[in-house]
């Protein structure tokens, strides 16, 4: 079937050929040269068209597997990427959850440390308070203890001070008896010298 397409197809060309080149040396055509030259000019538009047709569809296949593969390509890309970014966003939502735990037990951590803190420094104040009221107590004991040492050494002073004074004024007494005991002795020498010189 296709050999006798081609060769008719063959035969109108030469036909077809042989009416142009009458044509062109100025020869009559007849009708039947006219429909069999508008005929073939017919099929070759036809042809051509269909040669189009056939070429467009073709780019329009190649177009649609191209669309078919960048489709494809793109849902794989999306896909790909939707996975990527629900991995990031479970990672990140595990940080967060790990971030969130670790500030929980943070701050746990420094409750415990400050209650143990504010428990330790109450201790210290209480001994602190204790050792204080202790020492002044101790102070008041000291200052008691000085002041009655003070007092008794303020009185043992006065004590010897007056026994002091008592024994000047005893010296002194007893200086002056024994300058009245001098001048006493002198005038008896005085006159025993007086009476052998008057012998």
């Amino acid at each position: 079937m296709q050999v006798a397409t081609e060769v008719l197809s063959k035969l109108l060309s030469e036909y077809v050929s042989s009416i142009v080149d009458k044509a062109s040396k100025g020869g009559r055509l007849t009708s039947t040269d006219a429909v069999i030259l508008i005929a073939a000019l017919t099929q070759r538009e036809f042809e051509d068209l269909s040669k189009k047709l056939d070429d467009t569809n073709t780019r329009i296949d190649h177009l649609e597997r191209r669309v078919e593969q960048v489709r494809v390509e793109v849902l794989q890309r999306i896909s790909d990427v939707r996975a990527e970014l629900l991995g990031k966003i479970e990672d990140t939502n595990k940080r967060i959850d790990d971030t969130n735990k670790r500030v929980d037990e943070v701050k746990a951590d420094l409750s415990s440390k400050i209650t143990a803190l504010d428990k330790k420094v109450d201790e210290v104040k209480a001994d602190l308070s204790s050792k204080i009221t202790a020492l002044d107590k101790k102070v008041d004991e000291v200052k008691a203890d000085l002041s009655k040492r003070i007092d008794d050494a303020r009185l043992e002073l006065l004590s010897k001070i007056d026994d002091i004074n008592k024994r000047v004024d005893d010296v002194k007494a007893d200086t002056t008896q024994l300058k009245h005991s001098q001048d006493h002795l002198r005038d008896k020498v005085l006159a025993l010298l007086a009476d052998k010189l008057k012998q």
